[in-house]
């Protein structure tokens, strides 16, 4: 039997014209169901949003939701869910912010639907809203941002120095609103830049910039002040990140090596213990830790001849008469070690005294009348002796002045008709009118080796200066074989003084400074009391060590020889001695002082 394949087409189509419809039944596919009312998107975080709509009770069986992203071509990677019909929202996660979405809602009964309803969204990453770089020190630098988002799972901060690329410090938690980098170089611009991330999404950037900075000493300069010290001195304003200054000291081409470490604030520093004849360079420069920040630099050579003081090496020399052409209280020649030491190029001038004791006058430490000067302190010495027609020095009645004799006739002229008590005494005021701890006690007129203050020579230190200290040629003289080349003595005087400008030749050279008048032009005062065989009792010790003479004794030392004098008298070694307290118009001294 043939096959007609259009009977059963026709039987469907009749019983589908039979089949009865029930306007107001919603699922009956002629039923008008109302569109779904108020369809909403609210973003929640950067990654997800909440879909919203009123309930409609039309929709008895489920809802359908769908979301996708726009792209160029359009919608792709479309999503649906399907949800119970007593849900009025849902939670769409993993959105994007690069992508605008579009989402539909279309409730079901069976086969009958509402109309679809849409609604557009894109989500947003919280900005963050400000970030800053703060230098905590010259190594150290926080970084703080603000950030109002609580969605955030971290942080990615980013470095670069100037000019080069980014490259990423750390990541920290989304909790997280600052951090310190300690990583820094001074002297070094940086480059930030951060981010936030989340599960899916970034936020914008910002970026901030720092230059580290560290102050330089300005307008270094170096001073020799004595012998053995020079100031240094600078500018500098600091930025409260140091921990102070550091000086650096190197020795002619050896190795750097830091000396001091002062205040921040502070603009000078004394260099002390260097010795003549070298070369030192200076480092200065500010520091935090251990990190030394860039320096100045300044070099000096140190004069051997500073302030009219020449040093003087120690060393060890033969004292006495090594030409045996003296008396017998010079020798037996003896072996002497002697310290460094500093002593004055040229012998007191009258000029110095006046100046000296106007300034202890007016201290009420000396009292002075027509006659005499004595000191007010202490045990009651006198020190000039004014009535002496000799004396180049007068009172007035308010101070000390000049006048003029046939023995000086220049204040230039070393000081004569001072007393042993009175060059004692000068050293003494000298020392507090330059803050110098005194060597003397005026109570008892002792002595204290040890303090930095200015005192007369020992008659060991007299000699070896003389002799030229290690460059000893033994001279019979200051200097030279021959009196009347190196001094005043009475074959060549006038009968009178000389002062420093007028001098016959430089006599005795130590490390490129000069000593003037060793041998000559006045007898000059030491420290020790005279003792005949006082050398014998040296040499019985073998090899004496800065020998400050006998205990006691009745006289005290002069060295050198004077204008009043004969050429024997003049000798390197040849001693003499007077009273303490007597005066003479050929009688002066000049001073020493320690190494610091």
């Amino acid at each position: 039997m043939k096959y007609i394949w259009w009977i059963p087409v026709v039987l469907l189509l009749i019983v589908m014209s039979c089949e009865k419809h029930d306007p107001t039944n919603p699922y009956d596919k002629d039923y008008q169901m109302d569109n779904i009312l108020d369809f909403q998107a609210t973003q929640l975080t950067d990654s997800s949003v909440r879909l919203t709509w009123r309930q409609n009770e039309d929709v008895l069986d489920y809802y359908l939701v769908e979301w996708a992203p726009r792209e160029e071509h359009g919608y792709i990677n479309v999503s649906h869910d399907t949800l119970d019909v007593s849900v009025t929202s849902y939670n769409v996660e993993g959105i994007s912010t690069e992508y605008s979405y579009k989402s539909y809602i279309c409730g079901f009964n069976d086969q009958n639907r509402t109309n679809p309803s849409s609604v557009t969204f894109q989500t947003t990453f919280a900005p963050i809203s400000s970030f800053t770089v703060e230098l905590q020190s010259t190594t150290s630098a926080e970084l703080v941002w603000v950030h109002n988002c609580d969605y955030v799972s971290e942080y990615v901060l980013e470095r670069r120095i100037a000019g080069g690329e980014f490259d990423t410090l750390t990541t920290v938690g989304g909790d997280i609103r600052s951090w310190l980098d300690t990583t820094l170089v001074p002297d070094q611009g940086y480059e930030y830049r951060i981010h936030a991330r989340s599960l899916f999404n970034s936020s914008n950037t910002l970026t901030d910039d720092v230059l580290i900075v560290t102050p330089v000493p300005d307008d270094l300069d170096i001073e020799q002040v004595t012998l053995s010290s020079c100031l240094l001195t600078w500018d500098y304003t600091p930025n409260g990140f140091e921990d102070g200054i550091r000086i650096s000291r190197r020795i002619e081409d050896a190795e750097w090596h830091r000396i001091a470490e002062i205040s921040a604030d502070a603009v000078e520093y004394t260099a002390e213990s260097l010795e003549p004849g070298v070369n030192y360079t200076f480092r200065v420069y500010a520091y935090e830790g251990d990190y030394d920040w860039n320096y100045a630099e300044v070099g000096i050579e140190i004069q051997s001849n500073v302030d009219g003081f020449v040093f003087v090496p120690g060393g060890t020399y033969q004292m006495g008469d090594t030409h045996l052409a003296g008396d017998g209280d010079e020798l037996p020649v003896h072996a002497v070690q002697i310290s460094s030491f500093c002593m004055q190029a040229t012998e007191v001038s009258i000029q110095d005294v006046i100046g000296v004791f106007n300034w202890a006058l007016v201290n009420s430490l000396i009292y002075c009348d027509a006659t005499t000067v004595t000191n007010t302190q202490g045990s009651v010495q006198e020190l000039l002796d004014l009535d002496d027609e000799d004396c180049a020095i007068a009172f007035d009645g308010e101070e000390l002045v000049f006048q003029a004799n046939e023995y000086a006739h220049s204040a230039d002229c070393p000081c004569i008709e001072i007393t042993w008590y009175g060059a004692v005494a000068y050293c003494y005021y000298t020392s507090l009118l330059s803050m110098m701890t005194p060597c003397y006690d005026l109570t008892d007129w002792s002595c204290d080796f040890n303090a930095g203050g200015f005192r007369l020579p020992t008659e060991a230190e007299w000699e070896y200066a003389a002799r030229g200290a290690l460059d000893n040629p033994d001279y019979l003289y200051a200097g030279n074989d021959v009196c009347e080349n190196v001094a005043w003595y009475n074959g060549n005087a006038n009968g009178r003084t000389h002062d420093s400008n007028d001098l016959l030749s430089p006599v005795v050279q130590l490390y490129g400074g000069y000593m003037f008048n060793m041998s000559g032009n006045v007898w000059e005062w030491c420290w020790d009391w005279y003792g005949i065989d006082y050398y014998q009792t040296c040499d019985n010790q073998g090899t004496v060590v800065d020998p400050t003479g006998p205990y006691s004794g009745y006289y005290r030392v002069i060295r050198g020889g004077s204008w009043h004098d004969g050429a024997e008298d003049c000798r390197v070694s040849s001693r003499y001695y007077f009273y303490m307290y007597n005066s003479y118009n050929y009688v002066g001294f000049r001073m020493v002082r320690n190494m610091e």
